[in-house]
């Protein structure tokens, strides 16, 4: 079996990273893993304490390297086959053995080919914010609108592509959105990179195909937006060249949810 690492990316918060680290233990991750690492922005002090406390390894940079340069710098400091990279305020809210059961399955798919990443944020609780909002607006909670018909008629591709991001918020999404989504297992489905955009959310995939695939890509696409100055891994990335990966990406149940304490810098 592959190995298995988990990378959280911190910024000046040690108290979402103290949190998250504790839902680590308590949801059972430790003994599932082979390397548990922080990378800790511009080397905070109180939070490489945090980590250091909690057992894990510490990678820190003198600067802020915002999203993209922190998990460029993450994904070169993991050593194991497979990684579980994230972001500080994504805590595991699932019981040990629920844990256990779904990174084993998420780990076969990536191990037998069938998966190239496994999105493993809650379809149940994913925290906020999350895009309920923008799927309800072409596809409402109860009964249909005149809106939303309206939006689908004038935007067919985007109601399409809005259909297929389902498979973050149904057990059923197969069921809802045939042409994009397949049903492998009970709770499972499985779709492509057409239809699933890249999310910096928790996710499951192989250390070499982040590094030499996911960043390495965003790393060669010049683009004027920017986040405090920086890129950020998924304006890179949602572009014509990741629809045309036809990169497979399953989704389960779900293991993390978001939960940030206080403003994270930006919007």
């Amino acid at each position: 079996m592959s190995s298995l690492g988990i990378g959280v990316l911190t910024w000046r918060s040690p108290a979402n990273l103290d949190r998250t680290l504790q839902s680590h233990e308590a949801g059972g991750l430790w003994p599932l893993v082979d390397q548990r690492l922080v990378f800790v922005q511009e080397g905070d002090a109180d939070s490489v304490a945090v980590a250091r406390n909690a057992g894990y390894e510490v990678a820190t940079s003198r600067e802020n390297l915002g999203i993209f340069g922190g998990f460029q710098a993450l994904g070169r400091a993991m050593r194991t086959d497979l990684i579980l990279p994230n972001e500080n305020d994504f805590q595991i809210i699932t019981s040990p053995e629920t844990t256990a059961s779904e990174l084993a399955h998420a780990r076969s798919l990536i191990d037998t080919g069938q998966a190239d990443i496994v999105m493993l944020r809650s379809r149940k609780e994913p925290g906020e914010p999350f895009f309920q909002a923008k799927y309800h607006a072409f596809f409402p909670e109860g009964a249909d609108t005149m809106t939303a018909r309206l939006r689908r008629i004038l935007r067919p591709f985007k109601a399409r592509r809005m259909a297929a991001r389902g498979i973050r918020l149904f057990e059923d999404a197969a069921q809802r959105a045939p042409f994009a989504l397949q049903e492998i297992a009970p709770g499972w489905n499985m779709t492509t990179s057409r239809w699933q955009t890249w999310s910096n959310n928790p996710c499951l995939l192989r250390r070499d195909f982040f590094n030499d695939v996911i960043i390495a890509k965003a790393d060669q696409t010049p683009t004027r937006r920017r986040i405090n100055g920086h890129k950020n891994l998924e304006m890179e990335l949602n572009s014509r060249w990741w629809r045309a990966q036809a990169f497979r990406i399953a989704q389960g149940p779900g293991i993390f949810s978001h939960d940030r304490v206080g403003y994270r810098g930006y919007d």
